[in-house]
């Protein structure tokens, strides 16, 4: 769990990990630097289970690959500090990963929940979308479809993946799929959701900050199509079509967010990208109209990610 000035959260994170109707785990917190009291609350935790280390800020990556190496377990997970999960999460993620062996990774569907911790999203499953299983990188290198926080992964497969991109600065838990997905099969869950993903102002952010958030994207999507064990495994015509689209999910993205907000001008231009970028996807035009007569239905507006 990387904490940076999460005291406000994390209290509810760990609480959701004592929780877990398994008891055979371990939760290592990691504060990065924080300047409020969140390594104090990590620490008056009395379970044996949890431990915690700090650090000076080195961001996020950096303290993920840390937490990586830190843990003895043969199975990792990376839960953010102001989310929480379900109880039956790591035994319903961990009997995934045991029915199919061959899989490195196993996820499931998680929803959305204010900054106030009230959920939003009550049903589970977000509107456009299709969850898959076996042999995922296609499907991954076109949209990240799942949280970090989800995601239960062996920890050999990320061993032999390697370390977070410490260059990255968004998107990099998929440019870390994406990796993954070239060593062996996803399994999706389906069902109950396993994570309560905390939808924040700071995560809405400001338009600077959403532009900014467009551009690292962007850097990522570059580092994941110039990954030379990717290029191996399809044609050019095949990965220039499997970047565009991602590249319309980034402007879909981020033209979300400013939809969410009500910018309407920014959120059109976004849409407006995707939509020339992925024509035939209902998503981008459904959200582009909303955009153009600045009005989103409420059922869309509680269930969007």
């Amino acid at each position: 769990m990387p904490a940076w000035n999460a005291a406000e959260t994390i209290d509810e994170a760990i609480a959701s990990v004592l929780g877990q109707s398994v008891a055979d785990w371990e939760l290592i917190v990691i504060d990065d630097g924080s300047a409020d009291r969140t390594a104090e609350i990590a620490g008056d935790v009395s379970d044996p289970r949890v431990s915690v280390l700090s650090q000076p800020n080195a961001g996020l990556c950096r303290t993920r690959n840390r937490g990586r190496l830190e843990c003895r377990a043969d199975r990792v997970m990376f839960l953010d500090s102001d989310d929480r999960l379900r109880p039956t999460a790591l035994a319903r993620l961990g009997e995934a990963l045991d029915s199919n062996p061959g899989a490195v990774l196993a996820y499931g569907e998680y929803v959305s929940m204010d900054d106030r911790g009230r959920l939003v999203n009550v049903k589970g499953q977000p509107i456009f979308s299709r969850r898959p299983s076996g042999q995922v990188l296609e499907r991954l290198l076109q949209a990240n479809f799942f949280m970090s926080g989800a995601a239960l992964i062996r920890r050999q497969a990320l061993v032999e993946a390697g370390d977070f991109d410490i260059g990255l600065r968004s998107a990099e838990d998929w440019e870390m799929w994406c990796r993954l997905a070239l060593l062996g099969e996803f399994v999706y869950l389906g069902g109950e959701p396993v994570l309560e993903y905390r939808q924040t102002a700071v995560s809405l952010s400001n338009p600077a900050d959403l532009e900014a958030g467009y551009r690292q994207r962007l850097d990522c999507v570059a580092a994941v199509f110039g990954n030379p064990r990717i290029r191996e495994c399809f044609s050019a015509r095949q990965l220039t079509r499997f970047q565009r689209h991602r590249l319309a999910g980034v402007s879909s993205f981020i033209g979300t967010k400013y939809l969410r907000r009500g910018d309407w001008q920014p959120a059109r231009r976004h849409f407006w990208n995707a939509v020339r970028r992925r024509p035939a996807s209902p998503r981008e035009w459904i959200l582009l109209g909303a955009a153009l007569t600045r009005w989103l239905p409420y059922f869309m507006y509680r269930r969007l990610k």
